[in-house]
């Protein structure tokens, strides 16, 4: 038998209310003998009401977290997953089964994974509120994201970890890719159209090795493939990237100015491509 017990119970006022009641009871022994039993009861309803807006509180946190459209997740200082919700487990296609007490470096390869350990570490510690764009790699292409990290505390308001919400925009990205995709194509047919109000003659020369085409002015002007940069219109433009005007130039009988502006870039907006104008002028020079 149990010399003292605590039992918690709920009571029917004569009003029909409902309250609750905890309960001390001991036992009065007298050697092997019970001779009784004495309880002290105080109300605890107050106590429960809070218990029980706190656990509404958290099952709809949960439910939240659990259902929310963005990546949630947290994890620990040494970077290992604690929680993750079903939304990170869809995008990334791992199940928290998998994924809990493990670390970036260990679920995500090579740069990703590395990147998202330093912005982690960047969170904890400065303490500070981080949003960051991050990527991975799956089968379809990268996915990119818009993380917002926060620092966890404990009860001694130490850092105790990072929590993230991550927000898909690889939808966005493409769109803002295609955008600027189609106003470069949309700048290069402005720079078409304006030449062509001036020129009598536009040579479009994909490549400076294409020397037959890019130096073909030049060339004839000075008499060989070698003519300086700063004489050359074409060449100064593949290489400065820069529009150039040239001096006049004599070609079968006839008086040109050259000018050349770039028309297309590599990544590494190095120019590929540049539209060549030659404008007759032999009348203004007879």
């Amino acid at each position: 038998r149990t010399a003292t017990t605590y039992h918690e119970f709920p009571v029917i006022k004569k009003d029909s209310a409902v309250i609750w009641l905890g309960q001390n009871a001991q036992l009065l022994e007298s050697g092997d003998e019970v001779k009784g039993f004495q309880a002290m009861a105080r109300d605890i309803t107050e106590r429960k009401r809070v218990e029980e807006d706190l656990d509404k509180n958290r099952q709809f946190l949960s439910d939240l977290i659990e259902n929310s459209g963005a990546l949630i997740f947290v994890k620990d200082r040494e970077g290992r997953y604690e929680m993750v919700n079903r939304k990170w487990e869809d995008v990334t296609g791992l199940k928290r089964a998998a994924v809990l007490g493990r670390t970036d470096e260990e679920l995500f390869s090579g740069s990703p994974g590395r990147a998202f350990r330093e912005n982690d570490r960047h969170v904890m510690e400065t303490g500070a509120v981080l949003e960051k764009e991050e990527s991975f790699e799956d089968p379809a292409g990268t996915r990119y994201f818009i993380a917002v990290k926060f620092p966890l505390r404990d009860g001694d308001d130490q850092v105790r970890g990072v929590c993230g919400i991550s927000t898909e925009i690889t939808e966005r990205k493409k769109a803002e890719e295609e955008q600027a995709r189609l106003s470069d194509r949309l700048q290069r047919a402005e720079k078409m159209e304006a030449l062509g109000t001036l020129a009598g003659d536009i040579t479009l020369l994909l490549a400076p090795e294409a020397e037959d085409v890019t130096g073909c002015y030049c060339f004839d002007a000075y008499g060989n493939r070698n003519a300086p940069v700063e004489h050359c219109p074409a060449k100064y433009t593949f290489a400065t990237g820069q529009p150039a005007v040239a001096r006049e130039i004599v070609k079968r009988g006839k008086y040109f100015q050259v000018a050349t502006t770039p028309f297309a870039r590599d990544e590494n907006n190095k120019v590929t491509t540049v539209i060549e104008v030659s404008l007759d002028i032999t009348e203004k020079k007879m």
